[in-house]
């Protein structure tokens, strides 16, 4: 059950870092540090939403 969650919730974060990086969503982060870290985020939010994805056991046969 703790690893459905778990895995829910870096689903959910991932998603959100990714629309903060792309300008979907606004941010409390100043908009030069944003263009600065805007790489780094999406590469983090890519890999919160695989870790999530390999936990639900998307990729698992």
């Amino acid at each position: 059950m703790y690893e459905m969650t778990d895995a829910v919730i870096s689903l959910i974060a991932g998603i959100y870092l990714y629309l903060v990086a792309i300008g979907k969503i606004q941010s409390k982060i100043e908009a030069n540090m944003l263009i600065k870290l805007s790489s780094f985020i999406k590469i983090l939010s890519i890999v919160l939403i695989v870790y999530g994805l390999i936990s639900l056991g998307i990729f698992y046969k």
